[in-house]
């Protein structure tokens, strides 16, 4: 594994953008699909079903933004991807692999000091396949963000010092078949303010199980997407943790309770040390997001084998610390079982 991390700068129309996403990444794309193919043929049982359930979402995307389809369809021609049903299987990914081994990320906001970051918790066979990349549109908004290469949407912020975390969560008995989580993150760093972010998750009408916070300018909302509906809580105090289950949806989503207590532990362990900080800081939400007081429960976790066997190791891939006022995201490859892993091994980008 190597622990550089490139940055990718992208600009120019909707094809023009997916064209160089698709021919800078191309490697990294057909490795992406690669695994993630096996991923869903564990759970969806063959091709057919994989890209009929592909298309349901490109059908989807293009009612909630038709640009990210041509953008999509574009990475396909640079990335010389044949089908690319693949491509929109990679960006519905979440929607298509939820499974219980989905206990992943630790997501921390200061709304006041304007630092929002996490940890991003997944399987180590994409550790060499996700980038850091920026896009410059033509109105002059820029968003940076870390993405896995082909999708078009992830954790990040943007010109307008609008931040982002992503977590998925887990609920039982939801049809996850609306706009892909991926999708929404886009359109949220698209949004020159955090009330057109609002109003972006809220057409997306729901259909997915995860958790997006977005903050800017000292002010922040946590929005938890439970199947069908959606639960939006705008958020007060100095700092605000989420983790993998849910903490504003009202029982009926039938939350397994028993598949929590890993996230439960992980949410506990960062609200304890958020409440002994004075001065919140980004080495501050360095140190807690650097945590490994509690063995495989920990906020940085080593790699493990994962229960589901095509997923290989699952472990922290990278920790991405934010800060708004001055448009950096710092970013940490991989946990201490990672070769050359070291707790200050940050590297800085910012927006151009």
């Amino acid at each position: 594994m190597s622990h550089r991390l490139q940055k990718f700068t992208l600009s120019g129309s909707p094809e023009e953008i997916g064209y160089q996403h698709g021919k800078l990444l191309a490697s990294k794309i057909h490795r992406n699909i690669a695994f993630y193919k096996g991923v869903f043929l564990n759970n969806l049982g063959d091709e057919t079903k994989i890209l009929n359930a592909a298309n349901h979402h490109k059908g989807q995307i293009k009612a909630y933004n038709p640009d990210y389809i041509t953008e999509i369809d574009h990475i396909a021609l640079g990335a010389e991807i044949s089908e690319p049903l693949w491509l929109y299987a990679l960006n519905s990914r979440t929607e298509l692999t939820l499974t219980k081994e989905s206990n992943e990320c630790t997501a921390i906001v200061s709304p006041h000091h304007q630092i929002i970051g996490q940890t991003w918790d997944w399987a180590q066979s994409i550790q060499d396949n996700f980038v850091i990349m920026e896009i410059q549109f033509p109105s002059g908004h820029k968003i940076l963000q870390l993405t896995e290469a082909g999708i078009i949407g992830k954790i990040g912020l943007n010109s307008a010092g609008l931040g982002q975390t992503l977590n998925i969560l887990w609920s039982i008995d939801s049809v996850l078949s609306g706009v892909p989580i991926h999708i929404i993150l886009r359109a949220v760093l698209e949004s020159p303010t955090l009330d057109e972010a609002k109003k972006a998750i809220e057409r997306s009408g729901g259909g997915t199980a995860s958790n997006i916070i977005a903050t800017q300018g000292g002010r922040a909302f946590d929005a938890e997407f439970a199947g069908s509906d959606t639960y939006i809580h705008d958020l007060e105090g100095d700092t605000y943790v989420h983790t993998n289950h849910y903490l504003h949806a009202p029982k009926p989503v039938q939350i397994d309770e028993t598949d929590t207590e890993n996230s439960r532990t992980r949410y506990k362990t960062a609200a304890t040390k958020l409440s002994a900080v004075q001065h919140f800081s980004v080495p501050e939400m360095i140190t807690i997001l650097s945590d490994r007081s509690e063995g495989v429960d920990s906020i940085l976790v080593e790699n493990k084998p994962a229960t589901l066997g095509e997923l290989g190791y699952i472990g922290t891939l990278a920790t991405i610390v934010m800060d708004l006022e001055n448009r950096t995201m710092k970013v940490r490859k991989g946990n201490p079982s990672s070769p050359s892993f070291a707790i200050e091994n940050f590297t800085e980008f910012r927006i151009d």
